[in-house]
């Protein structure tokens, strides 16, 4: 399912579709019992094949998809699992993929956190690899206060915390920075 509209149409849209398919049977009936009986909360929707795409003034700004989403009636955060992000510049040109295991989306903000196997590689070749990864959607930033290691040209950056573009253009390694350069067998 495809969704391209402004942030404030986003969030409505995005709770259309869940009201479609709480109508559609995936309504919380029964659940009073089963929470009891479990301990944990039951979603009040379920989205399988979920896609959100950020435009600003009719440019793809970025594509979030996973192969679930989740929400709760209170809530302003999507669970998402098996999570990728596309994201393009102004032109609306491809830059960069972000892999994850999960994450969050805010409905508010537009702010995501991807948690579990973070990968971000950049359509130039740059790898970054992080277990809990943030994307500030207002200041179209990425960061982490975690382990992180950058694969980039010919070295290998590693340490704690750090800030950057999507793209991996302009990268801040916070704590604990090291740099090795790779050199190829034949010397060059």
């Amino acid at each position: 399912m495809w969704i391209e509209r402004s942030r404030a149409e986003v969030r409505c849209a995005v709770f259309l579709m869940a009201g479609v398919l709480a109508a559609a049977g995936c309504s919380g009936q029964g659940r009073d019992r089963e929470e009891a009986t479990a301990g944990t909360p039951i979603p009040d929707h379920v989205i399988e094949g979920f896609v959100l795409v950020e435009t600003v003034s009719g440019e793809r700004r970025w594509v979030l998809a996973a192969e679930r989403a989740i929400s709760y009636e209170d809530a302003n955060e999507i669970y998402t699992f098996d999570v990728t992000i596309d994201f393009y510049d102004e032109e609306g040109e491809h830059y960069s993929r972000l892999t994850a295991a999960r994450g969050t989306y805010d409905s508010i903000t537009s702010d995501m956190e991807a948690i579990g196997e973070v990968v971000v590689t950049s359509d130039r070749g740059a790898v970054l690899e992080t277990e809990r990864l943030r994307w500030s959607n207002s200041e179209a930033r990425i960061t982490s206060n975690g382990p992180v290691r950058i694969t980039k040209d010919d070295a290998v950056l590693t340490g704690r915390g750090f800030e950057s573009d999507p793209s991996l253009e302009h990268i801040s390694i916070k704590e604990d920075f090291r740099a090795v350069t790779r050199v190829s067998p034949d010397g060059e």
